[in-house]
């Protein structure tokens, strides 16, 4: 009986000691399951930190990318308005060329003009309109009105104009300036083989109807000034006879002169005529 006490008691386990085993494998599957826990967090935070890194990166290049675009942009505008500012340059280089060709070509067609009439009666050098005769102002001038002047107004007779001296004398001036006359310079001359017949008694010039200019013609060269001053080459030109097929023409100047003229606003004057070969006469 004592034996079977004993044995009983062998077999009879401790509560608390259960207890406690119960605890320490809980607390070991708790420990398990935080383990766990801790692992997928740390996964998800290094996956969240991936996609993070990953988004800045992207967001990063797409910034880099938009910059690069905008400094691109940038300098592309900045050549294209150095090249717009170029052309501008360029086209008003050219422009203002242009008219400062056209403007000297103008200005040589308004000299030929204005000289006609002395390159017609071709005067001898002369340095001061002083120098000149009353007989050479007078030709020059007749020219004057017979090339620039309506003639219509004056009376005619058969193959004859009649010319008042007070025009000649106007002309004279819109030709030379200030020059002087008095009644005794008035005088009948002739120019190129055509008389200019002065009468003392109606006080004017008998011109013929038909005048036919047979002397030369001016080619202007150059124009040159200094202020008002100009300086002007002229080719004495023979007027040029009608062009014929197997007829050769020599555009050579018979001789080259040099004027003064004196231009402003308002008007012109001869002031001087030189010779450009000293040599030649």
């Amino acid at each position: 009986m004592a034996k079977e006490k004993l044995t009983l008691k062998t077999k009879t386990a401790d509560p608390q000691k259960e207890r406690s085993g119960k605890s320490g494998k809980f607390k070991d599957l708790l420990k398990e399951e935080n383990e766990a826990v801790e692992y997928f967090y740390s996964a998800y935070s290094a996956t969240e930190s991936s996609e993070a890194a990953e988004k800045t990166e992207a967001s990063t290049a797409v910034k880099n990318s938009v910059t690069v675009r905008r400094v691109f942009v940038f300098v592309a505008a900045v050549m294209m308005f150095f090249a717009v500012i170029g052309a501008i340059v360029s086209a008003g280089f050219v422009w203002d060329r242009v008219v400062d060709i056209r403007n000297r070509q103008s200005l040589k067609d308004e000299f030929a003009l204005f000289i006609y009439p002395v390159v017609i009666n071709d005067p001898p050098a002369f340095e001061s309109v002083d120098h000149l005769q009353p007989s050479t102002i007078i030709t020059c001038a007749i020219w004057r009105i017979i090339l620039k002047e309506d003639m219509s107004h004056y009376a005619t007779d058969i193959g004859v104009i009649y010319i008042p001296a007070i025009d000649v004398e106007a002309a004279a001036r819109s030709l030379f300036g200030t020059v002087r006359f008095e009644q005794t310079d008035h005088q009948s001359v002739s120019s190129r083989g055509i008389q200019f017949i002065f009468s003392e008694q109606y006080n004017h010039y008998e011109i013929p109807e038909n005048t036919r200019q047979l002397s030369y013609s001016p080619l202007i060269t150059s124009v040159t000034n200094v202020g008002e001053t100009y300086t002007v080459t002229v080719d004495y030109m023979l007027p040029s006879p009608l062009q014929v097929a197997g007829i050769e023409h020599d555009n050579a100047p018979i001789k080259t002169m040099i004027y003064t003229i004196s231009r402003t606003r308002d008007r012109m004057t001869v002031d001087s005529i030189q010779a450009a070969d000293p040599y030649f006469f």
